[in-house]
């Protein structure tokens, strides 16, 4: 596991901290985004929505059926962790000195 914690997905699976490697945190995740000149309203309102549909008993099963954990936030949430994400792996691609060819 590659995130901080065991996955509920595979949880006799240690995290790769408790394997020995800390600092290491890596999480696939998959958003919902729109325009940033979509009206706060709207925004609002599609946040509500898909908060309530993710947390429905039926579609958190199906997402689990095919490995995903669902976790959720506010928009404000995702924009800190497109922040978070766009630093690590920024500074990653600049320490390494990675481009494309």
């Amino acid at each position: 596991m590659t995130s901080s914690g065991r996955s509920v997905l595979a949880p006799q699976l240690p995290s790769m901290s408790e394997a020995g490697v800390s600092g290491f945190n890596l999480e696939i995740w998959n958003a919902m985004a729109a325009p940033k000149t979509m009206p706060a309203p709207i925004t609002a309102r599609l946040s509500v929505l898909v908060s309530e549909i993710t947390r429905s008993a039926e579609i958190r099963q199906k997402l689990f059926a095919q490995g995903w954990q669902v976790v959720g936030s506010a928009p404000d949430g995702l924009a800190n962790r497109i922040q978070s994400d766009t630093a690590v792996f920024g500074g990653m691609i600049k320490a390494l000195e990675l481009s494309i060819q």
